[in-house]
């Protein structure tokens, strides 16, 4: 199964499609920082500077009036742990850059949310050390914008997508962090007092 055909689908079965997964599958998703599948820079990540990394991406179908991204952790212990939530980019988007400062509202428009660590805008991955995990970069086209004020957490842009979504990509990263890696900003995040890791 193709990577936009699997995003897709996924959106399909959480009731977020405005319609059925048909032929709307022209939306790529990538970042110059890291392909996909592979090992995120450590600089995205809690051991390093924390950035949020570049994205790009093509082909949001007609009608697309407004975007969100959301980044989570599938994998982590309390259930998947949003990494990140910025919605309502402008239709016209097709990038955004590395280092989005962690405001709730950006001078584009754009609104960040709040994270699983309790934090506007981005927080890097940070799990225990051991195996890996995967984080997984979605971006939606939307029928309409969300209309919701800055700082709504992820439930809450799910539920405002509902229905309205047109298309989704995504491109996956991964990071495993061995015990000599683990600093001290690193275990004073949340996520990384074992609250959203196993």
């Amino acid at each position: 199964m193709t990577r936009p055909r699997r995003a897709l689908l996924v959106a399909f079965a959480s009731g977020l499609l405005a319609t059925g997964p048909t032929g709307a599958d022209e939306l790529r998703l990538s970042s110059p920082a890291f392909a996909h599948g592979r090992p995120i820079p450590r600089k995205y990540t809690c051991d390093g500077a924390d950035l949020s990394p570049p994205l790009r991406w093509s082909g949001a179908p007609t009608g697309t009036k407004s975007l969100a991204i959301i980044a989570e952790d599938p994998g982590a212990t309390a259930g998947s742990w949003a990494l990140w939530v910025l919605y309502d980019l402008a239709a016209s988007a097709t990038a955004i850059p590395q280092g989005v400062p962690p405001v709730a509202r950006l001078p584009s428009g754009a609104r960040q949310g709040m994270n699983d660590a309790g934090r506007v805008g981005y927080s890097g991955p940070c799990p225990p050390p051991g195996r890996a995990h995967s984080y997984y970069f979605r971006v939606y086209a939307l029928d309409a914008p969300t209309d919701l004020p800055p700082q709504a957490n992820k439930t809450e842009v799910f539920r405002a997508m509902r229905r309205h979504v047109l298309a989704v990509a995504e491109v996956l990263a991964t990071y495993a962090r061995p015990e000599h890696h683990v600093t001290a900003r690193a275990t004073s995040s949340p996520a990384c007092r074992g609250l959203s890791r196993d």
